[in-house]
């Protein structure tokens, strides 16, 4: 009961992603569920892995659940490996969501609401993963190199971010 008293943040952490990695899952399966669910009751598999818009739609389908497999391995690793792929992670999903509200033109007001409490709830995830006792205790990054890991971190998330912008077209 004390280990959860004092880590209670970082459990939170990786309940998030947990929690997304599953979901991203659970959505791409039913992507392909419903879009070849007669290829897949009526063809073998042999046949499907031959079909090249199949394997591209998996492709397409999982391409979120790729990029959550990032941090899922981060909340594994208790070095400062695994501090870099959980923050890089949520860098990229703030800068990805900078992205698509300065890019949408046609957004509602809810749907703008709506992201911008989504970019809020992570920025807390990763003031979260910038306290003291987490970053230092926990993934050993002192005090003075806090920034500079920041900044690496942050680059690898908007570089990620510029990956699947300009692959997305």
């Amino acid at each position: 009961m004390n280990y959860l008293k004092i880590n209670y943040h970082i459990l939170l952490v990786k309940i998030v992603i947990l929690a997304l990695f599953i979901w991203t899952i659970y959505m791409g399966l039913s992507y392909v569920l419903s879009r070849w669910q007669y290829e897949i009751v009526t063809s073998d598999l042999l046949t499907l892995i031959r079909n090249r818009e199949f394997i591209s739609s998996l492709k397409w389908f999982f391409t979120p659940t790729y990029l959550v497999l990032l941090p899922t391995i981060g909340i594994f690793l208790d070095r400062q490996m695994g501090w870099f792929l959980i923050t890089s992670f949520f860098y990229f999903v703030i800068s990805r969501l900078g992205f698509f509200l300065l890019d949408s033109k046609s957004l509602e007001l809810m749907e703008i609401v709506t992201l911008l409490l989504i970019l809020v709830f992570f920025t807390l995830l990763l003031l979260i993963m910038n306290k003291e006792k987490i970053r230092n205790e926990r993934y050993h990054i002192a005090h003075q190199k806090a920034l500079s890991k920041n900044i690496i971190s942050s680059l690898i998330g908007m570089g990620i971010t510029i990956l699947v912008v300009y692959l997305k077209g």
